[in-house]
């Protein structure tokens, strides 16, 4: 009698909802677990070390409104990291339960909005990176 578990499950084939659970929701977690961690981390750096990288004394408008921008991209950034990763965990409880608090939803109703939403922090987070960028830049160049 063969005892391996490879056999045995040789011929079950996985339903869409359970490979997202196992696979997609799992490794978009991770994915917004370690951006929401740069985030918060460029943003901490980027308002602790705020007057080296402009000195607000000294520095122009254009300089302190792009260190603002990028600030408050961060913010946005973040936020909306944090609300794709909340979907997607509510999407992976309502791809095993069928229903998520209390409601009958299909996952894939609340998995789409999740990657809108940490595809748009992606790209809020670089056009942040590219503000910092500019407001270095300026001080370098002597224009802030």
């Amino acid at each position: 009698m063969d005892t391996d578990s490879s056999n045995a499950n040789a011929g079950h084939v996985p339903t869409p909802a359970t490979r997202f659970v196992e696979f997609q929701y799992m490794e978009i977690k991770d994915l917004a677990k370690q951006f929401l961690t740069l985030i918060s981390g460029t943003l901490v750096v980027t308002v602790s070390f705020a007057d080296k990288i402009v000195p607000l004394d000294k520095a122009g408008q254009f300089s302190k409104t792009m260190l603002a921008v990028s600030w408050v991209l961060l913010v946005l950034s973040f936020v909306l990291a944090g609300i794709g990763l909340v979907g997607m965990f509510s999407a992976a409880i309502a791809a095993r339960e069928g229903h998520c608090y209390g409601h009958a939803l299909d996952y894939r109703r609340l998995s789409r909005p999740s990657y809108h939403f940490i595809n748009i922090a992606g790209l809020l987070f670089v056009a942040a990176l590219i503000c910092l960028a500019i407001t270095g830049g300026a001080r370098l160049f002597g224009q802030g």
